[in-house]
């Protein structure tokens, strides 16, 4: 049995990456020559490399995590889950408080549970400003049995 958390990424996403990619290696000819031309040994500029040449190449780009359903309903409680379906399918809230408002749940409870959240990797506390602000790193959750 296991959980499959799948992140499907949008234009803008993939422009912020290929803009991180820009500067960490400046050009894909730099990495493309680092990869190739040195033997790279470095599996993450590997990746990236690939990554990179796709996502130029126009192709999509998905994020799948496969973990343990023991390992998932550890740390995922009930409330924790109708936290996250919210995000996925409400997008980003204005805020933390405005979050727990929507939910009518304790603010604590709800800073909590996005903490724990955010350590399991299942969305990304960005600041803005003052303000952290919870953003949906699924797009899909699939429990399979098999």
């Amino acid at each position: 049995m296991r959980v499959e958390i799948i992140k499907k990424y949008d234009g803008r996403e993939l422009k912020e990456i290929m803009e991180i990619m820009a500067k960490k290696y400046d050009k894909i000819e730099n990495l493309m020559q680092r990869v190739e031309t040195n033997k790279c040994r470095n599996p993450r500029e590997v990746d990236d490399y690939m990554v990179w040449d796709s996502l130029l190449n126009g192709a999509e780009y998905e994020r799948k995590t496969i973990i343990s359903m023991y390992e998932f309903f550890k740390y995922i409680s009930p409330k924790r889950m109708e936290l996250l379906s919210y995000l996925i399918q409400s997008g980003c809230p204005q805020s933390i408080r405005a979050l727990s408002e929507k939910l009518r749940r304790n603010y604590k409870n709800v800073y909590d549970d996005l903490i724990a959240l955010e350590r399991f990797g299942l969305i990304r506390m960005e600041r803005v400003g003052r303000r952290r602000i919870p953003r949906a790193l699924a797009d899909t959750i699939v429990i399979s049995l098999k």
